[in-house]
C-alpha cells in the first residue's frame, strides 16, 4: 500500500496528490502547512473513533452478545407453533 507523503491517503505510486503539488498555490498554503492540516485531521479522526468505540462499549452490558440469527425455517416453525391456538 503506497501512501501520499503529505496526507497519508492511499495513492498510486505513493506520490503526492496533484492538489498538494499545484493546487495549494490558489489557497496560499505551503505544502508543509497542508501536511500539518492533514496530520491534525488524522489525529482528530483517530480520537473521534476511540471516543465512539468507548461510548458503544459503555452502552452494552458486560458479557453482552447479540442473539444468534435463526434460519427462516426455524423462525417460521416457531411462529407456527406459537400461534397454532389462534388458527384452531
Amino acid at each position: 500500500m503506497k501512501l501520499c507523503p503529505i496526507c497519508h491517503v492511499e495513492n498510486t505510486g505513493g506520490q503526492p496528490h496533484g492538489w498538494h503539488k499545484y493546487g495549494h498555490r490558489k489557497s496560499g498554503y505551503t505544502p508543509e502547512q497542508i501536511a500539518d492540516f492533514a496530520r491534525q485531521t488524522l489525529e482528530r479522526n483517530q480520537v473521534k473513533a476511540i471516543i465512539c468505540e468507548a461510548i458503544d462499549e459503555s452502552r452494552q452490558p458486560d458479557g453482552w452478545r447479540s442473539k444468534p440469527r435463526k434460519s427462516r425455517k426455524g423462525f417460521l416453525r416457531e411462529y407456527y407453533w406459537r400461534h397454532v391456538v389462534i388458527r384452531r
